[in-house]
Order: structure tokens, then sequence, then C-alpha cells
């Protein structure tokens, strides 16, 4: 048999049987190509994350953030944060609560509302937070639960199927008239959205649209909209330019990934991510899956926060990838609870210690922990014949050793049941400018009936992979 291209193509595809499929893509994510290149795209590792606040309490996570006029706002525990463009922090006041929060803007207040129910509005020209005390909004229609804003008004769905708003550009004045239900279909509200100037109210089981029709009464008027998918956790919703992405399910489902450009819902995830997504559900901690969204050299990602893992949809190249984060030896899910874009970066906020950090693609740790890349490929199946594998060429970004890291090394390992792996065999990435470096493999074994090939990077260097080959026989 003549050497033959293994597909760097991919992404995520760990399935019920790991014969089947154990791919997995952990820290790097395909990138396309989009013209002629050396293969049909290459796997490129995630950004590092670097500390950029250096001042402050640090002991509490992150519960949730916002941009507002360019510059983000954070609940880090109890506090209300604003962080400046020097990357100090300013503490404005505090938020009550523990869990994660709900957040909106109209450009010069920022609407916070936390599990409780509790409603707080910063000013940012007056500089003043002030918690909402109307009757109106604290309870005359139920507990708020989350809020959005949309044309003009603060909009807040209740535990009692309604859905308030605050005045015209002003969230400290509501009144218990203006309100109006989601009784499209019976199930409870969980959240809502706003997008292209429509309102949507996502239950249980369904989401409903609404529309401004204006009027000096309450505004908000069915259009008509009635999605079959509802909203499985409050904040496991994102809103991206072009669509809106939710983890839910419809009466008598169980949850998956959906996404919607405003009318319709279609499937996003594949039975590999709805597999371990059922594994999720019974775990401590679920309600407080969230979503997020963040861009990068062209490509678009949306993610899901789970208990124990991340998972990453590539909107650019249409595949799943995995961010993981070590921290003390151990394997989380993401460390980033919440992220925005300002400054020119992505900023993140931690889960674990509240640290704030940014998005570095010259950095190779997430602040001083070890940042791993894997790449396990498709199973490789030889008509059931045993497979001797001569060789194995990746060629990588070479040359990318640094001053942290001389002679950074990739390494290969083989699995033959998709579950455990073999030992691994290094090889050198290059030393500072040696560009032609050939990352090369030879006499990798007979293997009696099926193999995967697992890649895996970790030194402080650039993490490219353009081009897999094996001499097979």
């Amino acid at each position: 048999m003549p050497i033959v291209d293994l597909p760097v193509y991919g992404g995520s595809y760990a399935t019920k049987s790991k014969l089947f499929s154990s791919q997995r893509w952990v820290n790097m994510y395909y990138s396309p190509a989009q013209g002629a290149a050396l293969s049909d795209g290459m796997a490129v590792g995630v950004e590092g994350v670097s500390q950029v606040a250096t001042a402050g309490d640090f002991r509490y996570p992150s519960r949730g953030c916002l941009v507002m006029d360019g510059i983000p706002y954070r609940v880090q525990g109890g506090t209300l944060q604003r962080q400046n463009a020097d990357d100090t922090l300013t503490n404005l006041g505090v938020i009550a609560g523990e869990e994660r929060v709900s957040l909106a803007t109209n450009g010069t207040q920022l609407m916070v509302v936390n599990e409780l129910g509790n409603g707080y509005i910063y000013d940012k020209d007056t500089s003043l937070l002030t918690a909402i005390s109307s009757t109106a909004f604290t309870g005359d229609n139920g507990k708020p639960l989350s809020v959005c804003y949309a044309s003009g008004y603060f909009v807040c769905p209740t535990d009692e199927k309604k859905f308030i708003g605050s005045a015209i550009d002003d969230g400290l004045s509501w009144n218990a008239l203006d309100f109006s239900r989601a009784d499209g279909d019976p199930d409870k509200i969980v959240s809502d959205l706003s997008f292209r100037g429509q309102l949507y109210m996502l239950g249980e089981t369904t989401t409903e649209g609404f529309q401004n029709v204006g009027g000096a009464d309450f505004p908000w008027a069915k259009n008509g909209i009635l999605i079959n998918k509802g909203l499985s956790f409050r904040h496991a919703v994102v809103v991206t330019s072009d669509a809106f992405f939710w983890l839910g399910a419809g009466v008598g489902e169980t949850p998956a990934i959906w996404f919607s450009t405003g009318q319709d819902a279609k499937k996003v995830s594949t039975d590999a991510e709805d597999f371990f997504i059922r594994g999720e559900l019974t775990k401590e901690g679920i309600e407080n899956t969230f979503a997020f969204s963040y861009s990068l050299d062209g490509s678009y990602f949306v993610g899901f926060t789970f208990p124990s893992k991340t998972i990453v949809f590539n909107i650019t190249s249409q595949r799943w990838f995995e961010r993981e984060s070590l921290i003390d030896g151990l394997a989380y899910r993401w460390r980033a609870n919440c992220l925005c874009q300002a400054y020119g970066s992505i900023y993140i906020g931690d889960f674990k210690d509240g640290r704030i950090g940014k998005l570095d693609d010259s950095l190779f740790t997430e602040y001083d922990g070890l940042l791993v890349s894997k790449w396990i490929g498709q199973p490789f199946y030889n008509s059931g014949k045993p497979i001797f594998i001569i060789s194995v060429k990746v060629t990588c970004e070479a040359g990318v050793g640094n001053a942290l890291s001389t002679d950074p090394k990739i390494r290969l390992a083989f699995s033959t049941d998709g579950r455990t792996e073999g030992y691994e065999r290094e090889r050198s990435l290059g030393k500072v400018g040696e560009y032609h470096r050939i990352t090369k493999w030879n006499r990798c074994g007979r293997f009696d009936h099926i193999v995967m090939l697992i890649l895996t990077m970790s030194d402080k260097a650039k993490r490219m992979i353009l081009k897999i080959e094996a001499d097979i026989r």
C-alpha cells in the first residue's frame, strides 16, 4: 500500500461506540482551506490566557459580564465591577446572590437580574448602582427571571408565565399594567432574548415571538412565530449577529443544541454531542450550564459549558471541538465563566478563582498552567487485515521554538480500542529557525484490527498540524 494522506478534516465526534469513532479535538479547532493548499485544512491550537487585572479580590468567580459603550462590566462574587482601559478594576456596588446573573444594556443603563429575582440599574452618567424597588418589578406580576433589551425597553420574563417591560429607556421605572403573556403553549417561560428587532420568550418546550407594534401602552404583540423547541437552562442561550443558539428540546425530547435565524429551529449538535449532553443532565450544577460566543481571526465560535466539559462549535467550519483547562493537575471544563470583547481583546472572567484574563494567541498557557492540545483521528481499518504502520509523517508549523520552549515537542501514540492509549513517542517541532524540520516516526508497529492516531502538544509553542501522511502496509 502506498503512502496515504490521513485526513486532518473533522472535529470532535466521540460516539457511543469508541471503535466507531473516538475523534476528539481538545484545545484545537479545524480551519478549512479556502483555496488551493497543502491539505483540506489544518488543526490550529486555541489561544492561551494571560492575566490582565493584577489588583482586586480574585477569590470569587465571575457571574456574568457585558460591554456597555465599549467598556466591560462584570459581576465578581457580590460586586459589580468596571474594567478600565488600563485593566484596573473599579467596584461599583453590591449585587446580591451567588449564581450567574443576566445582564442587558441600553447604552446608558446596565441592568442586572440575579437568581433571587432582584434587579439593579447602573447608570454610567451618574455612576450610581440602584436596586429596582418598584413593586411593579418586584412582585406584581411574578418573580423576574432574566432580562434583555429590545426596541427601547428592558424586558423581563417572570415565573408566572408573563413578561414585563420598563418605561422606555428607563430601567428604574415600571408599571404593573405593562405586561403580556407567552401563552401560545402552556409551558413556563425560562428566559428571553432580542434578535433582529423581535422579542422571543423561550419556554420549557416552545419559543414564542413578539414584535413592537408601538402605542402608548405595552407595545409587544405576538408576531405569529412559534418554534417547537424550548430552552433547557436559563443561561444556555446566546445571540450572534446572524442567529441565536440554544440548548433545548421539544415535548418529550432530550436536549440538543439548536440555532435559528428567527423563524424555526435547526439542529446543530451531532449525535455525539447529544450523547454527551444526556450524560451531563444528572450531574451537580447542570442548571448553571451557559452559552457564549466570540470571534477571532475570521472564525466565529459558539460554546456551551456544562459541569464537566466545554464544547465549542466553529460556525465557519461547521465542526465541534472541546476547550479544557488543567487546574492543579486535573482536567476541568474551560475555566472561562464569561467572555466579552472590548479594547481590541477578548476578556474572560474565571470560574475557579475570579481572575480576569484575556485570550492571547502568542501565549500557550492558561495563566501559569499547562495548556494541552490533543488531536485524535478517525479509526483506520484495513478490511479486517492486520495493519503495519511503517511510518507516520506529520507536517507541522516548524521552527516554533522560543525563549520559553527552545525545543518544543509533539507526541504520537496509538489506540486500538478508543479508550486506552499506547506509549507516547515524541519528536521535535524545531528549534528557533528550524523551518524545514521533518516530524516523522518510523517503525510504528503492527496492529491486529483497528488503530487510531493520537497527537499531543503541551509545550509553550505554536501548534498547527497541516498534513498527516502514513506508510501503511
